[in-house]
């Protein structure tokens, strides 16, 4: 009995010792989180019940929702709401299914895929604002490159960037020029983790290309693609160097989106409690649009 209450005691000890050293070790990770983005976060839900300018913080007065109210009555924040959705989607509808595509590509051993393959990733370490310049250049109406070519071909020149109807693609497609390559090599890393021998014994059994594609790829790689799309969400949600340096939100509000319009309120017209309160309106959002992703994309396929 004695020997059996020893050996309770000695485990209960090394129980404690594990859970000691793994709270020690856990301890910068949570000190971080804490400090970087729970108090933030906490900080940033109590702002946006008052009403301040960060000139004049003590000045603050409480005034519940009223900040969420006002946005929603605001016409540019409807507009930015309605962008934001425009900007994700789009890049859901175009980055996807192109990153897949070059996925594919790169994974097969084809001539030139190298070159391909370091274009691809190329944009996506350039600097994000050296890039919206250059694009910048290129919508240039009437003699920038995008327009000559146009020209050559047959096109009349196009207003691009100074157009309300054509402004907001012209950005999207930038954006997705530049993001692609992180798609691509997330799907890229998905398909070589799929076993060859899935492709020889459907190929075997008659299996075409496209068929293999549908039944075998697409559900194998269902998780990397939750993943590639949770990602291109987070930055469709988030644009905002492409917007202040191409458009400043124009024209006519057709470019502004939540991020930008939070930048505005906080930095060009000191509304802090807007801009926290359009803050919160984003994470509800993105929290919204990703939990139906993920039961959308849910898999039960294991390899």
């Amino acid at each position: 009995m004695q020997v059996s209450l020893n050996r309770s005691r000695s485990r209960s000890s090394a129980r404690r010792e594990i859970l000691a050293v793994a709270a020690l070790f856990l301890l910068p990770t949570f000190a971080g989180l804490l400090v970087f983005h729970w108090w933030p976060l906490a900080v940033a839900i109590q702002n946006s019940t008052l009403r301040f300018s960060p000139l004049n913080p003590d000045a603050a007065v409480f005034i519940g929702m009223d900040n969420y109210v006002g946005l929603f009555s605001n016409e540019r924040f409807q507009r930015a709401i309605v962008n934001t959705l425009i900007y994700i989607f789009g890049k859901l509808i175009l980055q996807i299914p192109l990153g897949l595509g070059l996925a594919l590509l790169l994974n097969r051993s084809l001539p030139g895929t190298k070159i391909v393959r370091g274009g691809v990733f190329a944009a996506l370490v350039a600097s994000e604002a050296i890039v919206a310049l250059l694009w910048n250049i290129l919508y240039t109406p009437g003699n920038g490159l995008i327009n000559v070519f146009l020209e050559q071909v047959g096109i009349p020149s196009q207003p691009f960037l100074t157009s309300a109807m054509q402004a907001l693609p012209s950005v999207l497609v930038m954006i997705v020029w530049k993001d692609i390559g992180f798609t691509t090599l997330i799907l890229l890393a998905g398909l070589q983790t799929i076993p060859h021998e899935y492709h020889e014994a459907a190929e075997i059994d008659g299996a075409g290309p496209f068929s293999r594609l549908v039944h075998i790829t697409l559900p194998l790689l269902k998780r990397m693609l939750l993943l590639a799309t949770f990602m291109a969400t987070i930055s469709g949600s988030r644009i905002f160097i492409p917007i202040a340096l191409m458009t400043d939100g124009g024209p006519e509000n057709a470019t502004v989106n939540a991020v930008y319009f939070m930048y505005e309120q906080a930095f060009k017209f000191q509304r802090m409690g807007e801009a926290s309160a359009t803050a919160m309106l984003i994470i509800l959002l993105l929290v919204a649009i990703t939990l139906v992703q993920a039961r959308l994309l849910r898999t039960d396929h294991e390899y």
